[in-house]
């Protein structure tokens, strides 16, 4: 059997806004920053923890900017792959 994923508020939260930007890359801050403005209240620990989560599911994709500790994430959606090579002009000068 099975066994049940747990959701929280935070992470359905976490889930409705990467689709909405399906196709786009994404920051931890700009996240913060969306949350911020609608006073829903999540931390930054849980924005990264949950990320991770969903990239081990293949959910996101998580592309670091060489040189930084900075990344970026998008979300590529529950039925698609990531056996393409993404595009590298967008704010996170990948």
């Amino acid at each position: 059997m099975a066994k049940a994923r747990y959701k929280t508020k935070q992470m359905t939260e976490l889930h409705t806004f990467l689709q909405s930007v399906q196709g786009q890359h994404v920051t931890v801050q700009e996240i913060r920053e969306y949350f911020k403005d609608r006073e829903i209240a999540v931390g930054t620990t849980t924005i990264y923890r949950q990320l991770e989560k969903m990239v081990k599911e293949g959910l996101v994709e998580k592309y670091v900017v060489e040189g930084t500790n900075s990344a970026c994430f998008e979300y590529i959606g529950e039925s698609e792959t990531s056996d393409y090579e993404s595009c590298y002009h967008c704010k996170c000068e990948k």
